[in-house]
């Protein structure tokens, strides 16, 4: 019976984790591994660690069964949080782990997994793994100083590098920025600042100008109400996505404030994408 479950299972591209461990258990560690993988797990919510439990299933059979481009696969896909939810939220995403510690065990070349994966190509008939900068700057806060100092100093050689794009420029610079964000150490995280701060100089002018002047793009927007606005400082603002009875999508979020109240009074706005 569990023969012709499983040969049932294989011609029609379905499975279930019952099936799946009396195949590695009884039969064959090879083809339940190639089970798993068509079994593909949808969380019902953003804390739902369904699919994230299958991935690790999937990474411990393939080190099993010595299938390493599968076992990487899957790992990253856990430290990425890199599955699929019929609904996301960052609180639930930044809340899990990235066990990279684990991986930092293995006699793998962890820096170019990690670095590698970070890098943004144009040419995606390649096969390339695109990991979150964000995880990827976390996965590197949980590592040992000597994992951190050449994490570091490879994303200064990139962003000084003129050869380098400006969107990979860009997106290093943010991941160092996300790096020195999960960083412990209070003594390091003022350290990374001012090196973060040197490499402004570094940066294509279209960037160095936005971030020299992070709110210019609000400002541009609202030139109409220029008179009204050089009535306040903008201090922050930033385009998020907002969930509502009444709206749903993309916004301007931004605080004011007011020039006359000596800091005092501070507005907020909310303002749709889109709108007039």
């Amino acid at each position: 019976l569990l023969i012709e479950a499983l040969e049932y299972a294989e011609e029609n591209k379905v499975s279930n984790g019952d099936l799946e461990d009396f195949t590695a258990q009884l039969i064959s560690k090879k083809r339940a591994l190639e089970l798993m993988r068509q079994n593909r797990q949808v969380g019902t919510c953003s804390f739902d660690n369904g699919p994230i439990i299958q991935q690790k299933r999937i990474a411990s059979l393939a080190s099993e069964t010595q299938n390493w481009a599968i076992f990487i696969k899957s790992f990253l896909n856990v430290m990425n949080d890199n599955v699929s939810r019929n609904a996301n939220s960052n609180i639930a995403s930044n809340a899990r782990k990235t066990y990279i510690e684990e991986l930092a065990k293995l006699d793998l070349d962890i820096d170019k997994i990690l670095l590698g994966s970070n890098v943004r190509i144009e040419d995606t008939i390649r096969k390339h793994y695109f990991s979150d900068g964000s995880k990827i700057a976390k996965a590197y806060a949980n590592l040992n100083s000597d994992k951190q100092k050449y994490f570091e100093n490879t994303i200064f050689e990139i962003i000084k590098n003129k050869e380098i794009d400006a969107f990979n420029k860009l997106h290093f610079y943010n991941t160092l920025k996300n790096y020195q964000y999960f960083v412990k150490d209070s003594i390091k995280k003022i350290r990374l600042e001012k090196d973060i701060e040197n490499l402004i100089p570094f940066l294509p002018k279209e960037i160095k100008s936005r971030i020299e002047n992070p709110n210019k793009q609000l400002y541009d927007l609202l030139y109409r109400e220029k008179q009204t606005l050089d009535n306040f400082d903008i201090k922050s603002s930033i385009i998020a996505n907002i969930y509502s009875y009444s709206f749903d999508g993309d916004c301007w979020q931004a605080e004011l404030i007011d020039k006359k109240s000596d800091g005092k009074i501070i507005y907020d706005l909310t303002m749709a994408i889109g709108e007039e």
